[in-house]
């Protein structure tokens, strides 16, 4: 293996410890969160964070998907680099203005928002901070110590300021606060830190024909994915209150941050894969992208099906008590979770590094419109469980339109290798039903109990079956942990 792909396993392994940790932490204090702010505040912070993510989204537009893949090129060239951030951060300057005046546009116009405007201007500070914080600059230069190492550390204050200072249902301003608060600090951070490649100013000379249309396709896309990931949100709360947005918010959680972990597989790639196809080094782009899909496939497959089968018991875990309303929700975001990974492959990985965002657009904006007019019929009939069974519908809409775009790169995709794994992982998941079959059957009474025994037993007999099939996308990172442990 060459130094290379060297590079990019360390760099999976660092993002992959990042996210780790920012769901780890959440996955923790949220169970205490949602006991000290009851399920109705709780609702209000998961609807402003929707809104403000779609406010958000005028600001960033397409330039952190934009800079990323154009920014690999010039990384050898500080000259041009320092040209190219600074034209990406002034116009990045010019959308987040346009989106505070879009902001508080929408609080003067729509009562429902008047009546949630001290939150919501709250919130809108991590519009600013995102900005100026430019860490699309780290994930050009691939360095994901010094992000590992920072979410981590601001993973753990924020873990502390939640503790200290969210006690009762009224707190909820200072929950939102402290989000604020640690995306300041990440900022404040990132600004010091990215000195070593450029030294940010605002400039007149900007080359906006050139920019533009990509950074707009971006945004669309970008849009298209926020509607029908996060317009159930914003729909549950108008529609039938924020109660049921809190009930909802919890199956969500998990969805999300299930989701980030395995995106953080292919997530470090885009910038290595486009560096590939620029110089047109397809083999060596062929290569990475089926190690993306391969390692996908051994994580994505287990992890859908262990929070299928454990919805109950985690529901419990994170809500704080038993919440029946949430479980249909979170089985079926269970059944989405492989669905949209392997979609989100497609369009990072294939899509994005061979400059085809229009058909991310597309689809993403078809799954939009469909998880849109959807959730105006199921939402009020069925509330949450609608709300999730539309965003499956979505995401396999997605998906199925990226599989018919990418026909003619097929030969991309080693799809003997990808069969073989495939199967290898789903008879290798036999022993999760198993094991959650005797958990709980004998364990029901302990939901934490339960979980840990499932999901102990589970890795261990997935990974005994893999060897046993000798799959070698898990042989050969066990083989590497093996030897490392050798050595020490």
């Amino acid at each position: 293996m060459n130094k290379r792909s060297k590079s990019v396993e360390v760099n999976m392994v660092l993002n992959t410890v990042r996210t780790i940790v920012s769901i780890v932490f959440p996955l923790i204090i949220f169970p205490y969160v949602t006991r000290a702010l009851q399920m109705e505040n709780l609702g209000k912070i998961t609807f402003a964070q929707s809104f403000i993510g779609y406010i958000g989204l005028i600001a960033s537009l397409g330039f952190t998907s934009y800079a990323t893949r154009e920014g690999g090129r010039f990384r050898t060239d500080p000259k041009k680099m320092q040209q190219f951030a600074d034209e990406i951060f002034t116009m990045n300057m010019i959308t987040t203005a346009a989106a505070y005046a879009v902001l508080f546009l929408c609080i003067a116009v729509f009562p429902n928002l008047k009546n949630r405007q001290v939150l919501l201007v709250i919130m809108s500070a991590s519009i600013m901070f995102s900005t100026i914080g430019v860490d699309w600059l780290n994930v050009i230069y691939e360095d994901y110590l010094y992000i590992t190492v920072r979410s981590i550390l601001i993973q753990i204050l924020s873990f502390l300021l939640t503790i200290i200072l969210v006690r009762k249902p009224s707190d909820f301003y200072r929950y939102a606060a402290i989000q604020v608060i640690t995306n300041g600090i990440i900022a404040v951070m990132n600004m010091i830190h990215v000195r070593q490649y450029c030294r940010l100013h605002l400039t007149r000379h900007i080359h906006f024909r050139q920019h533009l249309k990509p950074v707009l396709v971006l945004f669309s896309n970008n849009l298209a994915v926020s509607i029908y990931l996060n317009i159930d949100n914003v729909m549950i709360g108008w529609m039938v209150g924020d109660y049921f947005g809190g009930v909802y918010s919890i199956a969500v959680k998990v969805y999300t941050v299930v989701k980030q972990l395995l995106a953080a597989i292919y997530n470090v790639t885009v910038t290595r894969l486009s560096d590939y196809f620029a110089h047109q080094q397809m083999d060596d782009f062929k290569l990475l992208l089926n190690q993306v899909i391969n390692d996908m496939i051994v994580t994505a497959l287990p992890v859908s099906l262990g929070i299928f089968v454990l919805s109950e018991p985690i529901v419990e875990i994170v809500a704080g008590k038993s919440l029946p309303e949430s479980v249909i929700p979170l089985r079926i975001l269970a059944a989405a979770t492989p669905i949209a990974v392997f979609g989100g492959a497609i369009a990072y990985c294939v899509n994005l590094p061979l400059h085809r965002e229009s058909v991310n657009l597309f689809s993403t904006a078809a799954g939009a419109i469909e998880n849109l007019v959807l959730n105006l019929f199921f939402i009020p009939v069925w509330k949450a469980s609608g709300a999730a069974f539309t965003t499956l519908l979505a995401e396999a809409t997605v998906f199925c339109i990226l599989l018919y775009h990418i026909r003619d790169y097929f030969w991309l995709f080693d799809r003997k290798a990808i069969l073989s794994n495939t199967w290898k992982c789903l008879a290798s998941c036999s022993g999760i039903l198993v094991f959650s079959f005797l958990g709980s059957r004998y364990l029901s009474a302990n939901a934490a109990l339960l979980c840990v025994f499932v999901i102990v037993f589970s890795i261990l007999s997935y990974l005994a079956i893999n060897l046993l099939l000798k799959n070698i996308n898990v042989e050969r990172p066990v083989r590497r942990i093996l030897q490392k442990i050798r050595r020490s």
